[in-house]
């Protein structure tokens, strides 16, 4: 509801996955210390990082049994893009691959020429990931000489209503969020 209430927009509309915000602020907080992991913990109400990994990739194995249901297509996906010459503490690399099953792929953000190679890479995962329902995430000019990690989520679904409901009793109206 705090994040809703920050990022909402009172002339356009707004759609956003809140699971997927948490996730990737997790991974993020994943790798956070000192003062930084204090803060984040205190504005995200996210509990000890030894706590919240292991919560998050049990969260992420419920969503991906949903998978299972007959005709329902749910796809859920993490990566972890960075420059390909800057270290990383190992240590990290092997929790956000455990408890999110986010991979680490290397790109050359510094090289100008290998730049706009290294964004088609992502979003060529991204559409992949969602079913090309997401196309040009990274857009050009985003990444720059100075990038050194991009962390993406992508969550695809597609599937029915349990209990569908009769279109023919329902009606064009406005939708108010409050």
């Amino acid at each position: 509801v705090d994040l809703f209430k920050q990022i909402q927009s009172k002339s356009e509309n707004l759609i956003f996955s809140p699971y997927s915000i948490g996730t990737v602020l997790a991974m993020i907080y994943s790798g956070s210390g000192g003062k930084t992991a204090v803060e984040m913990s205190e504005v995200l109400y996210f509990p000890a990082q030894e706590l919240l990994d292991p919560v998050e990739s049990g969260m992420r194995e419920s969503m991906q049994a949903t998978d299972t249901m007959q005709g329902t297509d749910f796809r859920l996906a993490n990566a972890i893009w960075a420059q390909e010459d800057f270290s990383f503490l190992p240590d990290y690399l092997a929790r956000v691959e455990k408890y999110y099953d986010a991979p680490l792929s290397l790109l050359d953000f510094v090289e100008t020429s290998n730049r706009e190679e290294s964004r088609k890479k992502i979003n060529h995962w991204v559409e992949e990931k969602t079913n090309n329902r997401i196309q040009d995430l990274i857009q050009p000019g985003i990444l720059d000489a100075s990038t050194r990690l991009v962390l993406t989520n992508a969550i695809y679904f597609n599937g029915g209503w349990m209990f569908p409901f009769d279109t023919a009793a329902t009606f064009p109206s406005l939708f108010h969020t409050s």
